[in-house]
């Protein structure tokens, strides 16, 4: 499809980037496919390198986190003049009219900055459960479920939708601007989706696209988690530029506290040195929070 650049950010994505990029090339509507891959240590070089008649590959000579990597390859689309980005998760295959059916949605209700494709499990025939916590939050469980079943064309707005698959038009990034490098890997998302609605742009989620989000036997580490929350949730709540600079403030740092709290005592050193690595952006960093919400204010201009 004329103008769409898809862009797939790898990192040590052996098991997952090849049947991602099948599943890309057979699409029924072609992109310009560019894979930035994040310094890799395994095979998935090579593997992205059998496919190179159908894509560009930028290396990055660091791992750049998922926000950097993504901008490398927004910044080329842009200066090839892409009308339609979308980002997509080294672990995501995509169904083939998803593409497609996510250009027409967006061309057929313009105001989105964001649209997703339904992200389904491993098996495909379920709603990833990540994704579906986002969706039903805004919508509803009966939403969700007539989604999934009926796949229908509606777009639903949401508030937020993780990117592991996003169609973005290009004057809306171009506008708002790319992924912020306070956010390395997790939070950038979320930072972006308030920022696309503080410009005007809505975010949804439609039925007629859908990728699988194959996370694999991913294991989940309590506290892992915990420590991913402390570094990501109060910072993009205190860089929400859709509240007042003071309630953000006081949200983010009540969430600082909130999850804290959840490791259990006592915290080990690890647990407290995010901690206190965190507190310092509702301290000795304000200035700096505050230049980051003046600048994301502004058009980006790109």
């Amino acid at each position: 499809m004329p103008g769409v650049y898809t862009i797939i950010v790898t990192y040590n994505g052996n098991r997952w980037i090849e049947r991602c990029l099948r599943q890309l090339i057979a699409s029924e509507h072609s992109s310009h496919i560019i894979v930035v891959d994040n310094a890799s240590t395994d095979d998935t070089v090579e593997i992205v390198q059998r496919y190179q008649d159908h894509l560009e590959l930028i290396r990055s000579s660091a791992n750049l986190g998922f926000g950097g990597g993504n901008n490398l390859g927004i910044r080329h689309a842009l200066e090839k003049e892409a009308k339609f980005l979308f980002l997509l998760n080294q672990d995501a295959y995509v169904e083939p009219n998803c593409i497609g059916n996510l250009v027409s949605a967006l061309e057929a209700v313009p105001g989105y900055g964001i649209l997703s494709p339904l992200q389904l499990d491993a098996s495909g025939k379920a709603l990833d459960p990540a994704f579906k916590k986002y969706l039903t939050s805004s919508a509803g469980e009966t939403t969700a479920n007539e989604l999934l079943q009926q796949r229908t064309q509606s777009i639903i707005p949401v508030r937020f939708v993780n990117a592991a698959a996003w169609m973005i038009p290009a004057d809306a990034i171009r506008k708002t601007g790319m992924f912020h490098p306070a956010f390395i890997h997790y939070g950038e998302d979320n930072h972006l989706c308030s920022r696309m609605q503080f410009h005007g742009f809505k975010t949804g989620i439609t039925g007629c696209a859908a990728v699988i989000h194959d996370r694999g036997n991913e294991v989940k580490d309590a506290l892992k988690q915990f420590i991913r929350q402390l570094r990501t949730v109060p910072l993009y709540t205190l860089l929400d530029i859709r509240k007042p600079f003071a309630i953000a403030w006081l949200l983010g740092y009540k969430k600082l506290n909130s999850i804290r709290k959840k490791t259990g005592q006592p915290a080990n050193a690890l647990v407290t040195g995010v901690y206190e690595e965190q507190r310092q952006w509702f301290r000795k960093n304000l200035q700096l929070a505050k230049q980051i919400r003046k600048e994301t204010k502004e058009d980006a201009k790109l």
